[in-house]
C-alpha cells in the first residue's frame, strides 16, 4: 500500500476567505474604474473614426459599386 501524504495546508476560516474575497472584489472595481474613461475615450474616438468614413456613403453609391461588380464579374465569367 502507498502511504498517504499527511501534510496539510493551512486551513482558513470562512470570514478569513470572505474577507479574503472582498479585498479581490474591491480591487478589481478599483482597476475597472480606472481604465473605464480611458475605454470611453476610445470608443468615443472610434465611433468619429467610422462617422468620418461614412459621412459620404449613401445607398446609391453602393447600389452603383454593387451593380459595376456585377459587370466585371460577368467580364470576367465570359
Amino acid at each position: 500500500m502507498a502511504a498517504r501524504n499527511t501534510a496539510s495546508r493551512a486551513r482558513k476560516t470562512k470570514v478569513e476567505v470572505q474577507e479574503e474575497f472582498e479585498k479581490i472584489r474591491e480591487r478589481a472595481e478599483q482597476e475597472k474604474t480606472e481604465l473605464n474613461p480611458k475605454i470611453e475615450e476610445m470608443a468615443r474616438q472610434r465611433e468619429n473614426e467610422v462617422k468620418e468614413a461614412l459621412k459620404d456613403v449613401t445607398t446609391e453609391t453602393i447600389a452603383l459599386n454593387i451593380s459595376s461588380l456585377g459587370v466585371e464579374i460577368s467580364k470576367t465569367l465570359s
